[in-house]
């Protein structure tokens, strides 16, 4: 009797640190949110001039229209963005061109940096919000990913209008290439941004890498993982903050203030996950050349290819895109970089 009641203490102990190790993974993975954010009703993130959805879908259109990969259409991507940005009202002498060299063809990113008028009064911390501008060979590439280049031109009009950056300075960055063949290797855009800054004084890199493309049928979100589907919603009409369990702080941090500001509207949720780098898809985009530097650096995503299926091919076209939820994940971006 004694020998039996001892196999069931094992088996409960056994079973018991199973769970509370299930329970840790869990939430170090999805990170769910234990409290509401909330922000202060005086903050100057009510009073913002947020994006304009109708420029959104213009700029999409337009963009989407180009080759972005050929020298030619990278010419006329770089020409519109830096005629948007002075139309946004961006003095020249806050844009920097960063020029590189890929077999004798220059290649450029262009970086936009905004800085802390009130100097005195804030610690000042540093913010980098990026994306690529090229597109997968002769695809239109709406959202992957001219959708955050339009995003980013909206953001840019946003922070030139706000000025105060409650101690940050911010940089926005639209890198040249990311898209293969450049993809993983350190001919990629922000790979040559990331070798070049000084990370000491980055509190977070926020890439945003298709952020257009939305779903509400059932199981039209699939997963690098199958059992992924029974923890995550299986409707593609939420935005994920990904990034790895190095950064899992920071994925909560952006997740909270995203989720605060979803709230106002309800039109769209917030999903996260934090997973090593192995797990596909992970570390497809750009903040992965961050991570290579010891900065930390998160995703936001419609998860890309696990929910758009006309990803890299001819079907990515503008008026497949939700900029009613774009214009939402775009604000969401902005209220969570001033409010960090």
């Amino acid at each position: 009797m004694k020998i039996f009641i001892n196999n069931h203490k094992k088996l409960f102990i056994y079973f018991a640190v199973c769970f509370l190790l299930l329970f840790f993974i869990f939430f170090l993975v999805k990170q769910p949110l234990l409290f509401n954010y909330k922000f202060s009703e005086s903050s100057i993130l009510l009073k913002l001039s947020f994006t304009n959805e109708t420029k959104l879908k213009e700029h999409v259109k337009f963009l989407s229209e180009i080759n972005r990969t050929s020298e030619n259409g990278q010419k006329k991507v770089i020409n519109y963005i830096l005629d948007e940005l002075i139309k946004n009202g961006i003095d020249k002498k806050n844009i920097e061109i960063q020029k590189y060299i890929i077999n004798k063809r220059e290649y450029k990113n262009i970086i936009i940096h905004f800085k802390e008028s009130a100097r005195k009064r804030f610690p000042i911390s540093k913010y980098i919000i990026g994306w690529h501008y090229d597109s997968y060979w002769e695809s239109p590439g709406a959202d992957d990913n001219a959708s955050a280049i339009a995003g980013l031109l909206e953001i840019s009009r946003i922070l030139n209008e706000t000025r105060l950056y409650g101690g940050k300075d911010i940089d926005l960055v639209f890198y040249s290439t990311e898209e293969p063949p450049f993809f993983t290797t350190e001919n990629m855009g922000s790979f040559q941004h990331a070798k070049n800054i000084k990370n000491d004084d980055i509190e977070l890199v926020i890439v945003l890498e298709m952020i257009g493309y939305f779903s509400e049928k059932e199981n039209s979100q699939s997963f690098p993982i199958s059992f992924l589907k029974y923890i995550y919603p299986t409707k593609g009409n939420f935005i994920a903050v990904v990034s790895n369990f190095s950064n899992s702080l920071k994925t909560r941090k952006v997740k909270s203030r995203f989720d605060a500001f979803f709230q106002k509207n309800k039109i769209i949720e917030i999903e996260s996950i934090n997973a090593p780098a192995i797990i596909s898809w992970i570390d497809f985009s750009d903040h992965r050349n961050y991570w290579k530097f010891d900065i930390p650096a998160v995703m936001i995503t419609d998860t890309a290819f696990y929910r758009n299926k006309n990803y890299h091919t001819k079907n990515d076209t503008y008026e497949k895109l939700d900029y009613k939820k774009m214009k939402e994940v775009i604000d969401a971006t902005v209220t969570t970089v001033l409010s960090f």
